[in-house]
Formats: C-alpha cells, structure tokens, sequence
C-alpha cells in the first residue's frame, strides 16, 4: 500500500473553501495546482476579504509546516496575494502565527541536492511574501523583526552570491530576488519603531556584495529594460540602507571589521567612479529614456550614500585605530584610506564631491591630540582645505566641510597657531556676514571653530591675534561676532557667541602677566615685552565694550541649571568689571531689568545670583559671590542687598 504524499491530507480542506468560494480548479486531485489556482484568483479585492476570513489562512500555516517545497511556494504566494492592499489580511495572518514558520523557512527548507533555480525562486517567493504582509503594517514589521528576518534574509542573499548563476534565467531570477530582499531589509532596518539593528561583518559584506551590481549599470550599454529596473532598485534600496544605518555605531564597526570583502575600498571607489553618465536623450528610445534618467538620479544617490557612509566610518571611535593607526605617536605608513583623502583634499580643481568627502573624513580622524596634531602637520593639508574654500566659494558643501574639519583641528594647542597663520579663520569668519545668515550649519561651524581655538588660556597669542590687537595681522573677529549676536533670533548662537567672549577673556586677562611668564611669551613669539604688553591692553580694552557684557548677562540669565554656562558667565563679569578698562555701562548694564526676556529664566543678572545661591555648587556660588561684592558699592545694588546677603548666608552656611 502506497502512503499519500504530505499535501494529500490538506487537499480536500483546501478544495472545500475553494468550491465554496466560486474559485475553478482544473486538476483538483494536485494540492500545488489548487494553491496557484487560488493565487491566480485573489487579484480580485472581493475575494481576498472573502477568503482571509475563511479556515484558508490556518490551512496555510499547516502547508508550510508539512507539504513539500513546490506546495509550499504556492503556499506562500497565496499568502502574499492574500495582502495585497489589506491591512486586515496582514492582521489575521499574524494572528495565526504564520510568520516564524515563514522566516524559519527562509533558509531551512532548503539542501544542497534541491536545484539552483528552486532554491532562487523559493528565497523570491518567501521575501515577496514577506514583503506584502509587513507593507505599512508595524505589527507585522515587528514581529518580522523580532522572528529574526534581517540576518535570515542577509543569509539567503549571501546563498544566492555563493552560487554559480551562469544560465540566463537563473540569473535573472536571482538578481530579482536580491532587488526584493533589499526592498525588506530597507522597509524593516528603516522604520521609525524598530529597534537598533546589531550588524555583523557578515551582514555588511552581503549588503555591499549585492550593492556591486552598480558597476553594471554602465553608460555603454543598456542591459534589458527589466534587469535595468531591478538593478536600479537594488542600488536605490541600498542606498536608503547606508543612509540611515551610518548613524548605528554597530554597522559602522561591522564595516571596517569585515575581513572578507575590502568594503572601505569599495567605498571609496563608487565615490572616485560614480559619474552620472550623459548621453543624448535624442538617441533613447521612449523605453530607454526614463530608464536612463533612473540611473543619472541612482548614481548621484550612491555616490551621496557613499559619501556619508565613509564619513561616518572615519567618526566612528571603535574605527579609528583600524583606520587611522598609530606607532610611537606616528602615523604609520603606508595607509591607502589616508592618502586618498590627502589626494582627494589636494585636488583643487578636481570632483568637488570627493574634496568634501575627504575633509569631512579627515576631520572626523582629528580626534584625540596626537591624530590630531600628526594630520595636521601633514605636508600642504591645511593649506590645501583653504584652497578648496577659496576656490569654491558658493560651494556650502566644501565650506562647511572645511569650517568643521578646521575646528576639530583646533583642539590641540600645538595645531591653533598653525591654523590662525594658514588664514582659514578669516576666510570662515567671512560667513559670519548677514548674506550668510541662512546657512546656519556653516554659521555654527565658524563659532565652534572660534571657540575651540580660543580654549586654552596657555595659547594667548591666538587671542590676541583673532582681535586683531598684533602688528603684523588684519584679523579681528570681535565685530562680525557682535553683528551677529545682535542680528540673531536664535537663543542658540548668542549662547555660544557669549561664550566666545568669555573664552577670549580667559585668555586675554586670565593669562599670566608675570614677569617671567611675559619674558617667555615675548621669546615664543619673537615681539619686544614693551609691544606684548602694549598687546594685551589694547585686547583688554576692545573686550570692554557694551555688547560684550550684555551677551555675559544674557549668558547668565539663559543658564538655568547649566552650571557651566552659570560659571562661564560669571567669570565673564568678573573679569570686565576687574579690568582698568571698567566703566559705568557694565554695571549698569548688570543691573538693568528686562521685563521679558527672550526665552531667559531670569529677568536680569541679580535675580540669577539668587537662584545660584540657592541651587548651585559652593564654587559657582562663590563665583556668585564675588560678583556681588564688586557691584555692592553701586548705589543701585541696594535694593537687592538683603535679598542677596540673606541668600549668601544660608549658601555659606552648608558649604
């Protein structure tokens, strides 16, 4: 006696509801051919509401779990059809638990012995299943998601590569399979509810082994019209991918770390390679046309995506070792990553889209001192990055990428007074100008610029020569800054303008002026004591100036409970009201009362002084303090002199 085959036992449930639903079944004694003529039948809406709500879904998960891999394919594309534009099919299908079975089956249901063609069509069927049951369905993306699909997908990808596709319709076949894949893993990776995705180096040589069919989308020739869609969307899926997955560290490091595919070099060649082909439009046919158009768009999306994915590699802190190496505190040598950039940065006249990638890599690798300090002491860096902002003006992309790897240069001490001197600060304040004032990212870039170069009390000739107070230097950087902070409605940049002020005050009155220390600043920088001195005061006196304390007042009244604004702000009084240069405008400026300040929490400095002495640390308090008592002679501090003393005592009290 012959035991019938695992479909047998379904088919009679199957064939039921398709009777009763109107459904015609020419062979009704084959379970495959009854599945496929039902999926032939569900284009209509009428019958996928129908038959969602009949046993048919349950029978399904009981096919897929038990029937052979041909019923099953038909299965699942029953499964697919079934949600076509029907949210409630979606629903119901995950209700019965169907979906695990479906990932599982993604890579298990297949051997070595099963044939190439099968197992392609099988991984087609099973993505596009998946693929129509989570469309604008979060429910089903998650559970998608937490059954393990992205690394059962990136595997199934990664069998298909491994397989030697050299029949026409195998391959086609299996480049429509990797386009549906990416599509999943892009719908899933993208959505705005999923969790962080924890990549592998695995997953990131699958992603950038599909992403190569990029190369064969060459402006020679035209491949056929639908592996021209497929190819496209592939590299527009992936593209979606890198964009949104360079902000997670894990895909970052998986890149770098991945040992069997060079993908830092691949990156770098779409960037170098990736020129949108031109050809005469009045040579395409009407098919060819949009096909063509498709690929000028597709390829400044990738050389785009690239671009920021190797960036983001370079910022990435657990790279930066692989990337940029050092030995005994040197760059090692010889490292391709490098001097690609250094090639990229140095090619003024060249593709301004790989200068742009190059300075924003390279300033991304400028952390720490000792990178930093050894990158730019590289032979014509800097000086080639302000060729770029020179020569490409109107260009924000370079100008920015030049302003923000400039103020990562301008950390370590050692690197400040090479850049002053390599006139990219006058150049980048130049965009402190009023045409400018919309491209607010470059405006922040030259404030942090500024602020990181004036950081260090150590370095005072930086200050001194960024207010223009040195013979032999037309800097000064004072009068675009107070343009700005007065112009501005963004609570933002006044904050970090005031706290640029307060830098340039640390250096210019918290350096020390001893003897011995002015002897040896004057050797350091080859300038007579009598000039240094001479110097210094004329910088103390620019500093002295109305709108420099009000954006002190402004500070202080903003900081809220940000101690170090608090303290910043302070000390920033301190130092003006301390100063020879003192006049009455700085008090009276302190005790002026706005009746609304602008999203401040304080109306003037002496309320602030309150709310420190009750909330903030025994230094800041004490800070507090001391501003108190030089503004106490004011005759207009004595209508806060109770408040203040009395507020004093209970701080000094638990200190």
């Amino acid at each position: 006696m012959m035991w019938p085959e695992p479909g047998y036992k379904f088919l009679s449930s199957l064939a039921a509801v398709a009777h009763k639903h109107g459904i015609t079944v020419e062979d009704s004694d084959s379970l495959e051919l009854v599945l496929r003529a039902m999926g032939d039948e569900l284009r209509s809406a009428r019958l996928r509401k129908e038959l969602v709500r009949s046993p048919l879904p349950a029978l399904l998960l009981q096919i897929l779990q038990k029937a052979n891999l041909s019923e099953r394919t038909e299965a699942l594309r029953v499964a697919a059809n079934l949600c076509i534009d029907n949210s409630e099919s979606r629903l119901i299908l995950l209700e019965v638990d169907i979906i695990p079975t479906i990932v599982r089956g993604l890579t298990e249901s297949l051997s070595e012995s099963t044939p190439i063609l099968q197992q392609i069509r099988w991984t087609l069927v099973t993505i596009g299943a998946m693929l129509n049951m989570q469309m604008d369905c979060v429910p089903v993306k998650h559970a998608l998601l937490d059954c393990g699909t992205i690394p059962q997908t990136f595997n199934a990808l990664a069998r298909i590569l491994a397989l030697d596709l050299k029949d026409p319709e195998t391959h086609a076949v299996s480049v429509q399979a990797m386009e549906w894949g990416l599509r999943l893993l892009d719908d899933i990776l993208t959505d705005e509810e999923a969790h962080t995705y924890a990549w592998t180096p695995h997953d990131a040589e699958v992603l950038f082994r599909v992403l190569q069919v990029w190369s064969e989308l060459d402006s020679r020739y035209l491949l056929d019209t639908e592996g021209m869609e497929h190819r496209i969307s592939i590299i527009e899926s992936g593209c979606s991918i890198l964009d949104h997955e360079t902000k997670n560290s894990t895909f970052c490091t998986a890149v770098v770390d991945c040992e069997n595919l060079d993908i830092l070099r691949l990156l770098l060649h779409m960037v170098h390679e990736t020129v949108v082909p031109h050809q005469d439009s009045s040579d395409l046919t009407d098919n060819e046309e949009p096909l063509v158009s498709s690929t000028h768009h597709v390829f400044g999306h990738l050389k785009k995506a690239a671009t920021h994915t190797i960036v983001a590699l370079a910022g990435e802190d657990a790279n930066i070792d692989r990337l940029c190496p050092l030995s005994d505190g040197r760059l090692t040598h010889p490292n391709f990553f490098l001097e690609t950039l250094y090639a990229w940065t140095s090619d003024v006249h060249g593709d301004s889209k790989k200068a742009v990638c190059a300075v924003l890599a390279l300033g991304n690798l400028a952390r720490g001192h000792t990178r930093s300090v050894e990158l730019a002491s590289q032979p014509h860096l800097l000086y080639h990055m302000l060729q770029q902002m020179i020569l490409h003006p109107n260009d924000m992309h370079i100008v920015y990428a030049v302003i923000r790897a400039a103020g990562n240069f301008a950390i370590p001490d050692q690197n400040k007074s090479i850049l002053v001197s390599s006139d990219i600060v006058t150049h980048a304040c130049a965009y402190l100008a009023p045409e400018h004032d919309v491209k607010s990212p470059i405006q922040s870039g030259v404030l942090v610029l500024l602020k990181n170069l004036i950081s260090s009390s150590s370095k005072p000739f930086v200050a001194l020569e960024l207010l223009g107070c040195l013979s032999d230097t037309s800097k000064n950087v004072l009068e675009p800054l107070e343009d700005l902070w007065h112009r501005t409605d963004d609570t933002t940049t006044q904050l970090r303008i005031a706290r640029i002020y307060v830098a340039l005050l640390r250096s210019v009155f918290g350096s020390d002026k001893g003897e011995e220390s002015m002897h040896r600043l004057a050797e350091e920088s080859a300038m007579l004591s009598t000039k240094l001195d001479a110097a210094y005061k004329h910088a103390e006196g620019k500093l002295c100036c109305p709108s420099v304390v009000k954006a002190l007042c402004h500070l202080l009244c903003h900081s809220q409970q940000h101690t170090v604004l608090q303290n910043e702000g302070l000390l920033g009084l301190i130092f003006l009201i301390r100063s020879t240069y003192a006049d009455a405008f700085i008090a009276e400026t302190i005790f002026q009362v706005s009746s609304s300040p602008p999203g401040g929490m304080f109306a003037c400095v002496m309320e602030a002084l309150l709310y420190i002495f009750r909330t903030a640390p025994a230094q800041v308090a004490s800070n507090a303090y001391v501003l108190w008592l030089l503004l106490e002679k004011d005759e207009r501090a004595s209508e806060w002199r109770a408040r203040i003393e009395d507020a004093w005592s209970k701080c000094a009290h638990q200190m």
